[in-house]
């Protein structure tokens, strides 16, 4: 009799989790209870179950004592969403500053996962691909970073399947070394100033070294201390200057900036270049030109002498109060002239004024002299002529008269004249006016006595 197994697999292909049953045809249905399975060379105990992805392999049958006798092989596959995804990095060792860091991502999933299905993730998405570069690693690429590997299979309702965590740590020399002055500014003497170092580095720094320039920008550096707070417990003029630190770890060293430090003296205790107490003279001179209200405008200028800013400003406020002594100088100048000249004009206007009266008074004195002897007429006192008209005008100096008489009418004014004597003292007496027509009674002068016909009433 001819026995002859054949192997069923029922399906198979199989996602994991589905159920999967065996079966063993042949020609004596009499030995189904002794039937044996086996995958792979190895015994399996039921033929009939959930499938794994451990279940995936080759099956058959054979009689049992009779495992000679055997049926062909049925290969079951096992298809599963990515498990085991792992990340590594290269190089393995220290990630310096610099360095070049490759990604990789990988996993164990059926099928297997795509160049797609790879991603890598640091906070957020980074790139695609099961394998990524970085050329030049910098710190802030140091992080938490992490694969997901994906094959279009879920487990469990899960499709992206991730890796562990792995901790990139870039590692860099000291850089952004810089001081810090406790308190800032200058410093009083004796009193006690903290300078402080600080620097980025990973590792961070394990030596700090502080130094001072006293000199020029080109001169050497003394070294004055280490750690990482240099500690000046009474200020001295010495201790003045510029310093720095410098910042060391195991992959490297730099230095700081220099900071200046500088002692506070008394009342303008620094020097400007031009000079704080020549600037407070001139400010004094200008208190006086302007006044108190344009002190108030100028106060904050003398806070110059008490401010605690650094080199570069006590230049500028420097050269801020040259340009300020500079120009209340020539304001002073310009209003000294103003006054002179003012002066000047007031005393030509007082000359000319005196010139002017002087000339207006001699002309003025003239006019009235030539009025009082040029206007009187000989009158005959016994005149046959009714028509006969008698005039007199004399003019005094600030007063005008005039006085008239006419003898229309015999009866209308008096019938005889009285003389009478007028005395004149010109203001200028080297004037001298003297009468053509008149004549003068004995004793008196010529240039002081003037005649006048005057009608008497009756």
């Amino acid at each position: 009799m001819l026995l002859w197994l054949t192997t069923v697999v029922t399906p198979s292909t199989v996602t994991e989790g589905q159920r999967v049953s065996l079966t063993c045809e042949s020609g004596c249905p009499s030995l189904s209870p002794f039937i044996t399975w086996f995958r792979d060379g190895q015994p399996v105990t039921k033929s009939d179950f959930q499938a794994r992805a451990e279940d995936a392999g080759s099956y058959y049958c054979a009689v049992s004592g009779q495992e000679r006798t055997r049926s062909a092989s049925v290969a079951l596959s096992v298809q599963y969403a990515p498990k085991s995804v792992h990340l590594s990095v290269s190089p393995s060792g220290d990630i310096v500053k610099g360095f070049s860091v490759t990604f990789s991502c990988s996993c164990d999933a059926n099928p297997a996962v795509t160049e797609t299905g790879y991603s890598l993730y640091k906070d957020a998405h980074v790139a695609s691909g099961q394998i990524h570069t970085i050329s030049n690693i910098q710190p802030g690429h140091s992080g938490l970073y992490h694969c997901e590997a994906w094959n279009g299979i879920r487990r469990n309702g899960i499709g992206f399947l991730k890796s562990a965590d792995f901790n990139l740590n870039v590692k860099y020399r000291p850089e952004n070394v810089s001081l810090s002055a406790d308190p800032p500014g200058r410093v009083a003497e004796g009193s006690s100033v903290n300078l402080t170092c600080s620097s980025a580095a990973n590792p961070a720094a394990d030596s700090y070294t502080w130094y001072r320039r006293t000199g020029t920008p080109n001169s050497s550096l003394e070294l004055v201390g280490s750690g990482q707070v240099l500690s000046l417990p009474s200020m001295e003029p010495s201790h003045t200057g510029h310093y720095l630190c410098r910042a060391r770890n195991p992959l490297g060293e730099d230095s700081s900036a220099e900071l200046l430090l500088e002692m506070q003296g008394g009342l303008c205790g620094f020097k400007f270049k031009c000079g704080c107490s020549f600037y407070l003279l001139i400010f004094a001179i200008a208190v006086g030109l302007f006044g108190p209200a344009e002190l108030a405008q100028q106060e904050s200028n003398l806070t110059l002498c008490f401010s605690t800013a650094d080199q570069s400003f006590l230049i500028l406020a420097g050269v801020g109060v040259c340009v300020l002594v500079v120009f209340l100088v020539a304001l002073a100048v310009l209003l000294f002239q103003k006054k002179q000249a003012a002066r000047e004009n007031e005393q030509q206007n007082v000359h000319g004024t005196r010139s002017n009266k002087r000339g207006s008074n001699s002309s003025t004195f003239q006019e009235q002299t030539n009025s009082i002897y040029g206007n009187v007429q000989d009158i005959p006192l016994h005149s046959s002529s009714q028509n006969a008209s008698l005039y007199m005008n004399a003019d005094h100096p600030g007063q005008d008269r005039a006085v008239s008489c006419v003898y229309d009418d015999p009866g209308a004014c008096a019938d005889e004249l009285v003389y009478s004597a007028v005395t004149v003292k010109p203001r200028n007496t080297g004037v001298v006016h003297k009468p053509d027509t008149v004549s003068k009674p004995p004793g008196e002068s010529d240039d002081s006595v003037v005649y006048a016909a005057v009608a008497k009433p009756r």
